[in-house]
């Protein structure tokens, strides 16, 4: 290891650094002091991970010694403690799972130990027998539904799991967290989550940090903490991601069939307390209406582009506005329950696509988005699926 000062604070790297690696921690270092923004290049194999972590840390370590300094002198002087002051987080992104697994890697072969969390997807942590085998929203909505009822006996392990030394002074990756989650019979991917509370430093990808509502579900604060993007140069793509919504054509003929399942199910001798058999009719006569919209425009060329607020205008078509949305919303929340419910007593153990077409009523009702803004900053464009085109239509 060596050790050596940049710009009054002592970085410890695995090896002597070249002249090109210490250039880029000592900008690091100044933009963390300066408490500015900097936007840092340097070419492929100079190790720019490793100079990021080890001059972040470096300047944390710092922050840290000197409050201790400050709590000691206190001490002797006044016999208190001073209020202290929060040490920053730092908040590490990177584009995929893979890449943050890399950065770990790197993180290990350094002398900084510290108390980490990396936040992944269920579709990558879920050790439930079940649960791990569905995929997407319908993985989601499984999983809610056995952790609301204290079903998932993973789940049930987090809170008595998440001081564990196991877990608290050991570097991971995801596949680290599968591996003591499975040893340990606690779920990684809440588990993780916990940990992030308690953390110096959390990992996750991009869109973690970028799409607010996520940030919300994950309960990611970003007040005083150091964000750090590496290759930057894949945020717009993120970005674009995060602000926008699709729904093919699948998706709208999945919504059908799973509002036909609710019909059916509120047909059934017995059933109470769900949405009344008149308002799942609605529902599903509303989601056939939204398909023959759709397919009442014409798709020469491949498609074509509108403003944002075209959007509005097919939704307007099956009565979902500002005004209604709400009431649209709730109703689907029900028909998810239900479906979900039933399901998993039977054992079918899928979830209802209905779920994506909420998502997508939720996304688009946002006030943001409305009049102007969603002219000003969003295109609505239409085309043929892919499936589609091959099959001539």
């Amino acid at each position: 290891m060596s050790t050596f000062m940049i710009r009054g604070i002592p970085v410890s790297f695995p090896f002597e650094p070249y002249p090109c690696q210490k250039v880029y921690m000592e900008k690091v270092i100044q933009a963390l002091q300066e408490k500015q923004n900097a936007l840092l290049e340097s070419p492929t194999g100079t190790g720019k991970t490793l100079c990021l972590l080890c001059s972040t840390l470096a300047w944390r370590e710092s922050l840290v010694e000197e409050q201790n300094k400050l709590i000691e002198a206190n001490l002797e002087e006044k016999g208190e403690i001073p209020e202290a002051t929060a040490i920053p987080k730092i908040i590490y992104a990177s584009r995929t799972h893979s890449q943050l697994t890399q950065v770990v890697k790197e993180l290990k072969n350094t002398n900084y130990k510290i108390k980490t969390s990396i936040l992944g997807a269920r579709s990558q942590m879920c050790l439930h027998p079940t649960v791990s085998t569905v995929k997407g929203k319908m993985q989601d909505v499984l999983c809610r539904s056995l952790v609301s009822t204290h079903k998932c006996t993973y789940y049930n392990n987090v809170q008595s799991s998440k001081a564990d030394s196991v877990f608290t002074n050991t570097l991971m990756d995801i596949e680290d967290m599968r591996v003591a989650g499975t040893q340990n019979h606690v779920c990684p991917y809440y588990l993780s989550r916990e940990l992030q509370s308690s953390a110096d430093i959390i990992f996750m990808p991009y869109n973690y940090l970028i799409d607010p509502e996520i940030r919300k579900t994950l309960n990611v604060s970003l007040k005083d903490a150091v964000l750090i993007f590496d290759e930057a140069h894949n945020l717009e793509g993120i970005c674009g991601d995060a602000a926008s919504f699709e729904l093919t054509a699948q998706d709208i003929s999945s919504c059908i069939k799973d509002a036909q399942k609710a019909v059916d199910i509120a047909m059934k001798p017995g059933y109470s307390g769900g949405p009344t058999s008149d308002d799942l009719a609605k529902l599903k006569a509303l989601l056939m209406k939204f398909e023959s919209t759709i397919e009442s425009y014409p798709l020469a060329d491949g498609g074509f582009t509108r403003e944002g607020r075209f959007i509005y205008e097919i939704f307007a078509k099956i009565n979902i506005t500002f005004e209604t949305k709400d009431l649209i919303i709730d109703l689907i929340d029900d028909v998810v329950k239900l479906l979900n419910g039933d399901e998993v007593l039977v054992g079918t153990h899928t979830a209802p696509s209905l779920d994506v077409f909420n998502t997508a009523i939720k996304f688009l009702f946002k006030k943001p988005l409305e009049e102007e803004h969603s002219s000003q900053y969003y295109k609505v464009h239409i085309h043929l699926d892919k499936e589609e085109k091959q099959k001539g239509k």
